[in-house]
């Protein structure tokens, strides 16, 4: 009671200005706290700060007996040793991982006590083993062989009076692989498409006379882009001799002339499918689904046909 009446005493003073205070010993001592000369400004910075490691593999797709080279980044930058590399949580000696059956793998990467997120990489049959051709593509006047093929139907495009074509891609290059091929090409065309209420209900296959030249999508030769973007000038003729849907692979006999800035001429006989039997992630060309995508920019193309043979 006494504490309680000597407070509001002392109150009544320093409110009335009456009082001065001083401190002295004893219970009513306080710790005096010397404030730091330098605050941190960002009290945040004073928190741990967590590392990330990040692991990248050159593909994330690829074909039997091919390599994928792993590396490493600590915050951005690039770890070039005491990274110890990991598929499907088993340690690895170096940064290169293949394999000789499809297989789908996790990879990451431990550097001291930090570990990376996974990885996912694949390993698949190369469905192009087993296209076989005969051809070339004359650039120019220069002469460059073509041994396989790919015939795509890409989708449909409006023809600007109520009805609508079908866009075909004719790819082809040297070798058993579209990735690595130093001759690397595509030309496209249209055919005829029945098309009602906005959608194509039946349509024409190549043949001798129903094709209508479109572009050169892109030619690589001897391993270099002569032809980087899609190319729609000039004029040309696209003729089919022959084109077997109903074989396993789709064959086909063609002959693709073309003038302008760039002078070509395409010839080929042989397969242009995979086999029924071939990787699962290929689209079947001898399936031919009614198209029911519709392309409406030459963007929608080049984008397409750059994806569809090479593994992404």
């Amino acid at each position: 009671m006494k504490k309680i009446i000597y407070s509001i005493l002392t109150l009544s003073l320093i409110l009335s200005g009456s009082l001065s205070v001083t401190s002295c010993g004893g219970d009513d001592s306080t710790t005096e706290v010397t404030p730091n000369p330098n605050p941190n400004p960002n009290p945040e910075d004073n928190e741990p700060q967590t590392q990330e490691l990040v692991v990248t593999a050159s593909a994330t797709s690829a074909y039997l007996g091919d390599t994928i080279t792993l590396s490493a980044t600590l915050d951005g930058a690039a770890v070039t040793s005491g990274v110890t590399y990991y598929v499907d949580d088993v340690a690895i000696s170096g940064n290169t991982i293949t394999s000789n059956t499809a297989a789908v793998m996790l990879v990451s990467a431990k550097y001291q006590n930090i570990t990376s997120d996974y990885v996912s990489v694949s390993f698949a049959e190369n469905p192009f083993l087993t296209i076989e051709g005969e051809g070339n593509f004359i650039y120019n006047g220069t002469t460059y062989e073509i041994n396989a093929g790919y015939i795509d139907l890409l989708g449909y495009r409006p023809d600007g009076i109520g009805g609508a074509t079908i866009v075909w891609a004719q790819y082809g290059w040297n070798g058993n692989n579209p990735d690595s091929a130093t001759n690397f090409v595509a030309v496209t065309f249209d055919t005829p498409a029945t098309f009602v209420n906005g959608q194509v209900t039946d349509y024409e296959y190549p043949s001798v006379d129903n094709n209508i030249y479109k572009s050169i999508g892109f030619a690589t030769l001897n391993g270099v882009d002569v032809i980087a973007n899609e190319y729609t000038g000039g004029e040309g003729t696209v003729i089919y001799n022959s084109f077997n849907v109903e074989a396993n692979p789709v064959t086909a006999d063609f002959n693709i002339q073309i003038t302008g800035t760039h002078n070509v001429s395409f010839i080929y006989s042989g397969d242009v499918s995979t086999t029924d039997s071939a990787s699962a992630r290929m689209a079947k060309v001898r399936k031919f689904n009614t198209p029911t995508k519709e392309l409406k920019t030459n963007t929608d193309i080049i984008t397409i046909l750059k994806s569809k043979v090479s593994k992404q």
